[in-house]
């Protein structure tokens, strides 16, 4: 697949941990200027910025994220010389991805629509639980001075950003409206629940760097940080018990409890969908707090093996009459909910149709 002659399919997609690009900034002295520059705060309305100060905060290249209701999770990006208000949280590329800093716009809009997503329904972001945020859909690119090292690449960014942000044209630039359509997948297809025998006494945790993950709804699942870890890898923790039904994104090592929170992973034949798992879980948690919405219910491991979630697929096995049938209307988000309902058809997960799918259907 190419956009605009640019090599798709070399691009490997990845969810990173936020502060391994970023640095969360924290809001300096203000200093006077004699200029007048940005005062940036809770708007949705020009980039921001509420008004305009004779003082500034911070100079240099930024992305504020608003953390408080109606505008959570919006972000903006700034450059040069501009004013917080304190209800904005301040990114700042690390000194070893300078080289995206004119990407910043693309990756603003990727975490605009995530945290917006996810946060909608919370009054408040804090620090910390931007900090145990991960960005979806990064793309890497292999390092032509080291083959076994993977970079994060910038037009892929930006070819990225116009890939998904091109609404239903997608559908009909890079894929076959025909054989596009929507499946309830069955979660045990596509995951593994991951079982695991951990020291579950806290009175023999001391404080480290590793999270510990427990059945809170709230920062990622994580209640504490400790010395120890019993998982390594990319995994969705759910909570069984307590805030049942709440799904995170657990990457790199980390110590869950495993009598109130279950792990579920990628089988090998679909870490190719690696790139998603934010998105899917969130789908997820919206799916599990409608059926088990109170704490007596337990979330358990069979049951959330015959679980399913609906996902966009690419359908295989279709006759000319029946393509050509489906392509003589009009396709949308909506109708594509009307399309290969049937188990007698073939079909393939597309991480790029994922992507795209899980945002346009839910923003």
């Amino acid at each position: 697949m190419t956009i605009n002659n640019f090599d798709f399919d070399c691009l490997h997609m990845k969810t990173i941990k936020l502060i391994n690009l970023f640095d969360v900034v924290s809001c300096g002295e203000s200093v006077e200027c004699g200029e007048l520059v940005p005062l940036i705060g809770n708007t949705s309305h020009n980039n921001s910025i509420i008004k305009f100060v004779n003082y500034y905060n911070f100079e240099g290249d930024y992305i504020c994220i608003n953390v408080v209701n109606p505008y959570i999770g919006l972000c903006s990006v700034h450059h040069g010389k501009f004013a917080v208000q304190h209800n904005i949280i301040v990114l700042h590329l690390k000194s070893k991805y300078k080289r995206l800093t004119d990407c910043l716009s693309c990756l603003a809009c990727n975490l605009t629509q995530y945290l917006h997503l996810k946060y909608i329904k919370c009054f408040r972001i804090n620090e910390r639980e931007i900090i145990n945020e991960f960005i979806p859909r990064i793309p890497f690119i292999q390092d032509l001075n080291n083959s076994h090292k993977m970079i994060i690449d910038s037009e892929g960014l930006k070819y990225c950003f116009n890939f998904w942000s091109e609404g239903n044209d997608l559908i009909n630039k890079f894929y076959n409206p025909s054989i596009i359509g929507l499946k309830k997948i069955n979660i045990g297809q596509v995951f593994n629940v991951v079982n695991g025998i951990s020291d579950n006494d806290r009175k023999t945790m001391k404080p480290g760097v590793y999270p510990l993950i427990s059945s809170s709804g709230l920062n990622n699942g994580i209640i504490d940080y400790i010395d120890k870890y019993n998982y390594d890898g990319e995994f969705i923790s759910y909570c069984r018990s307590g805030s049942v039904g709440c799904c995170f994104v657990q990457i790199g090592k980390f110590m869950i409890l495993n009598h109130s929170t279950g792990l579920i992973q990628l089988k090998p034949e679909y870490r190719y969908l690696s790139s998603c798992l934010t998105l899917l879980a969130y789908w997820m948690t919206q799916h599990f707090k409608q059926s088990y919405s109170y704490s007596s219910k337990l979330l358990s491991n069979d049951r959330i093996k015959s679980e399913t979630i609906t996902l966009p697929v690419v359908v295989k096995g279709l006759t000319h009459e029946q393509k050509q049938q489906i392509s003589n209307k009009s396709v949308s988000i909506n109708e594509l909910t009307n399309n290969f309902t049937s188990d007698k058809f073939e079909y393939e997960l597309n991480e790029n149709l994922i992507n795209w799918f899980c945002y346009k259907w839910f923003i």
